[in-house]
């Protein structure tokens, strides 16, 4: 977040990092005991596809997906925005033979990277450093590709992280997101329910319709940008995390009583549950966007406006002016322009933290409507 965003939030720049930092910060362990191993470093959704057999090759596949949508090759230098304790940094240092600068907001994160990357021997490939993705350090066009895994859904508004990746990105260079993405704006009373107890969960402001993260890419300046729905192959994995917070959702609560947990905590599960939760309801869909920053030109104004008036209709498969959406079900873009979407995530994307989850005791949400299992 840069200052002018900040003096414009009514939630200051530091409120949110100190959340998103505290996030993970305090739930290190449960990641560490249930998600990763010595293997696998990813604080992410697996890719489930013919190639997987287990959680940790789907965790692994979603590096590999990621890299093959954007074609990266050997001696790049990439740009980890929320690389976490550094598990794709790692990945592609070995794996595609790249320069990786990893950041993230948690310094004992960086600390953690740097621990692993010297473990493996890549600390000549990968370094990490403790920044802010829409306002780094780093000179113009430094990368070649920008690449964000579920870390884009902090920021407070999207648009000034597709604005930094396009001032670091060299001309040609591309930038590849995995992240959750919004049905409508706005959904129903119960879906925007679930939803925020989800995101406030895991200290994440607001998320962004298609029509929105398209209209982000062409005010940056980005063409052939293509957003496409997988969340048939990042179920479940989805639906991993769901079923380990439910079950254990009782143990919780004791520790939460019983003060050995905190409310951060606490609230980290009643997210795991209602994230599935508010997916089984159609709320938001699991996306994956790339696009490029053309060779010719830092911007593209015809292409911006040909995308502001796509966000006026639901989004169709195929291609609109550069832009491809692809997806298995119908997605609903807002109807708001690109210049609305920057007013209005200015203000109601950083909305404080769900109050609820300082009670820190919400029994999981059971309906007819919200199946506990697919």
């Amino acid at each position: 977040m840069t200052v002018r965003d900040e003096a414009s939030n009514p939630e200051p720049a530091s409120t949110l990092t100190k959340a998103i930092v505290g996030y993970y910060d305090e739930t290190w362990l449960d990641y560490r005991v249930l998600w990763l191993n010595r293997d696998n470093l990813a604080v992410h959704f697996g890719y489930t596809d013919d190639t997987t057999r287990s959680h940790t090759d789907a965790l692994k596949n979603m590096n590999r997906v990621l890299a093959e949508r954007v074609k990266i090759q050997p001696g790049e230098r990439v740009l980890d925005a929320g690389c976490g304790v550094g598990g794709s940094s790692l990945w592609l240092a070995q794996e595609r033979s790249v320069d990786v600068v990893g950041i993230t907001l948690p310094a004992r994160q960086v600390a953690m990277a740097r621990s692993y990357a010297a473990q493996r021997g890549l600390t000549d490939r990968v370094h990490f450093e403790q920044a802010d993705f829409t306002a780094t350090p780093f000179p113009d066009r430094s990368f070649d590709i920008v690449w964000a895994v579920e870390s884009l859904c902090h920021a407070p508004r999207k648009a000034a992280f597709y604005q930094e990746a396009a001032r670091l990105l060299r001309h040609g260079g591309r930038v590849v997101v995995a992240d959750y993405v919004r049905a409508d704006r706005p959904l129903d009373q119960t879906g925007e329910q679930l939803l925020h107890e989800w995101l406030d969960g895991w200290a994440i402001p607001d998320i962004d319709t298609p029509g929105e993260h398209l209209a982000h890419l062409a005010e940056a300046g980005f063409t052939d940008a293509r957003l496409d729905d997988v969340t048939a192959h990042t179920r479940p994995s989805l639906r991993r995390l769901y079923r380990m917070a439910y079950w254990t959702y009782p143990l919780a609560v004791l520790g939460r009583v019983a003060s050995i947990r905190s409310v951060v905590q606490h609230g980290n599960v009643i997210a795991s549950i209602r994230q599935y939760q508010a997916l089984q309801r159609g709320a938001w869909l699991y996306g994956i966007l790339s696009a490029t920053k053309p060779a010719f030109s830092r911007t593209c104004p015809a292409l911006a406006h040909d995308v502001r008036s796509a966000s006026n209709r639901p989004s169709p498969r195929g291609s609109i002016s550069g832009i491809r959406v692809s997806s298995s079900r119908t997605m609903a873009p807002t109807s708001r322009n690109a210049k609305e979407d920057g007013s209005r995530n200015a203000g109601s994307a950083t909305r404080p933290l769900h109050k609820a989850l300082s009670n820190a005791i919400t029994p999981p949400v059971r309906s007819n409507r919200t199946p506990a299992f697919r």
